[in-house]
């Protein structure tokens, strides 16, 4: 892929095999899910198990996320926001997301370097 450019376009499964492929090419091992023990790169609903966001000490805490299922407003801008943030951050500093997300709609341009 050396000097080549590739270009990702569809839906959410498009969004995690890209997500994929970069942090494969980062860490030269593939991602995991982590289910439950820490965020995974490959599952948004990771950031939950972050300690920054259970931590009641924490200017992220969210409360108690069990069996919450708010597909709206305010609470899923935030949970994409975070899910943005952590999965760049996993990269370590080699993408860019322009990215912006309210509720269920939003665009996602990524960029690994």
């Amino acid at each position: 892929l050396r000097g080549k450019s590739v270009v990702f376009m569809g839906d959410s499964n498009t969004r995690y095999q890209y997500l994929s492929l970069a942090y494969f090419l980062q860490h030269r091992r593939w991602p995991v899910t982590t289910t439950g023990r820490g965020f995974s790169i490959v599952d948004e609903a990771s950031v939950f198990s972050e300690r920054a966001f259970s931590d009641p000490g924490s200017s992220m805490y969210q409360g108690n996320h069990t069996g919450m299922r708010a597909y709206s407003g305010p609470w899923m801008t935030w949970k994409w926001h975070a899910f943005q943030n952590m999965s760049t951050r996993s990269l370590d500093g080699r993408e860019v997301c322009e990215c912006q997300m309210n509720g269920m709609s939003g665009v996602e341009n990524r960029f690994f370097q």
